[in-house]
């Protein structure tokens, strides 16, 4: 009888040394990262509703978003194994795109974008 207590004791504290373990972390963020910045205009203002374009460089990938009111926008789990072509379009007109590589490992990548004047 003693020993099926021991073993009942030596499981519990097996499942308890399990459950202090950290858990992997999941398949589609492995290798992922955030990207964002703001989108400014030449006077250096914010500007809110820029279409900011993230473009995988070696898939031809495109993703999209409108920047906020305080001209930011964020991309998330995007690879950290792809290098990515961003650009800002605002009312008509493009700024200068920028390049981020694979090899700039920060996380979140921040890269602010300028925009010239619209209309």
């Amino acid at each position: 009888m003693n020993s099926g207590i021991a073993r009942a004791a030596a499981l519990a504290v097996l499942i308890a040394a399990c459950a202090a373990l950290p858990l992997p972390t999941p398949a589609e963020d492995f290798g992922a990262r955030t990207v964002q910045g703001v989108v400014t205009g030449e006077q250096g203002r914010p500007v809110e509703g820029a279409a900011v374009s993230l473009e995988n460089l070696a898939t031809s990938a495109l993703r999209s978003y409108l920047t906020q009111a305080d001209g930011r926008y964020v991309f998330h789990r995007v690879n950290n194994f792809q290098d990515y072509r961003l650009s800002a379009r605002y009312q008509g007109r493009s700024g200068e795109s920028k390049t981020l590589s694979r090899f700039d490992t920060s996380d979140p990548a921040v890269v602010n974008l300028k925009v010239p004047a619209g209309r």
